[in-house]
């Protein structure tokens, strides 16, 4: 975020229930006269509500706070009785010795899918000419794209979504400015979390003929798996008695997407105050011909995740 241009910045809130349910936000800041501003909106389908607020010029910080509102979680008669839910945090601009800035955005999409193809605003502040943006698309601590083309000053960057991007991914852009600097910025999008290649299984008798989930002891099943060809296909059969005792250790696509998404060597949701921090927080390291950036030490992924928590 630039705060040292008037204008606005956007802020993106996700908020759900244990259950998914979705709920109202609040956001409370404050505007050029140092008066409290409150916002109020619900999370759309997927959870997320949009904020603009007004950035005044010279603008050094704003103070962000968002508040679940849900009447049923407050008490009666004992408002301190409140269970809904707050998060405070600041917004502070883009350090730039040469007044040089680039800001990705992607497109307000319900939903980005395997398959889709949107396009990146880019937006530039910059010295020189001829510029060209450079474009990278990490997963799971992996390249999975790379791009550059010379753009203006308000540009475009088309990317296609692929398998390895689900469930997340991180988009990171940058350009060399004046004196060799380098501007960068950031974004994690979230990608819907379902299986390209559909596997599908099914019980048929010896007559192909189809008879539910109920079988006779001491009968051979037969089994009709659908997928891609050359698939590899595992099968286990456990006594559902088994799983009423513990099903801890079931094999769910739910766990399957979350143990993917904690291979995200990234933290929080884009950007930062230097190109150092963009970087550090996309889970990248960068060397240059002139040295590496001082993005700091990788460390592992359960201390970074203690970190980001933190941050």
């Amino acid at each position: 975020m630039d705060c040292q241009h008037h204008g606005t910045c956007k802020v993106v809130a996700t908020g759900k229930l244990s259950d998914n349910t979705l709920v109202s936000l609040r956001d409370e800041h404050h505007n050029i006269n140092d008066e409290e501003r409150e916002i109020r909106d619900n999370t759309d389908r997927q959870g997320e509500v949009n904020f603009n607020l007004y950035v005044p010029t010279n603008c050094e910080e704003i103070t962000v706070n968002l508040v679940t509102f849900d009447q049923d979680l407050i008490v009666p008669g004992a408002e301190e009785m409140n269970s809904n839910a707050e998060l405070t945090f600041v917004l502070r601009p883009y350090e730039s010795p040469e007044n040089e800035y680039l800001v990705i955005r992607t497109p307000d999409l319900e939903v980005i899918r395997y398959g889709n193809t949107f396009n990146l605003d880019l937006f530039l502040e910059r010295q020189g000419d001829d510029i060209f943006i450079h474009v990278y698309v990490i997963a799971r601590g992996k390249i999975i794209h790379d791009g550059s083309k010379q753009v203006g000053n308000i540009d475009g960057y088309q990317i296609t979504v692929t398998p390895e991007m689900i469930p997340s991914a991180r988009i990171v852009a940058y350009f060399i400015g004046e004196n060799n600097h380098i501007i960068a910025d950031s974004v994690r999008i979230e990608v819907r979390r379902e299986c390209h290649n559909q596997v599908t299984v099914g019980l048929v008798d010896i007559d192909r003929r189809p008879f539910g989930e109920a079988a006779e002891p001491n009968n051979p099943v037969h089994f009709r798996i659908t997928a891609e060809p050359g698939t590899d296909v595992s099968l286990i059969a456990v006594d559902k008695a088994v799983l009423l005792l513990r099903d801890f250790h079931r094999l769910t696509s739910k766990k399957m997407f979350s143990t993917m998404d904690a291979q995200d060597t990234g933290c929080g949701p884009g950007g930062g105050m230097t190109s150092e921090h963009i970087f550090k927080n996309a889970g990248v390291t960068v060397i240059a011909s002139d040295g590496p950036l001082n993005v700091g030490d990788r460390e592992g992924l359960r201390n970074l995740k203690l970190h980001c928590m933190h941050v």
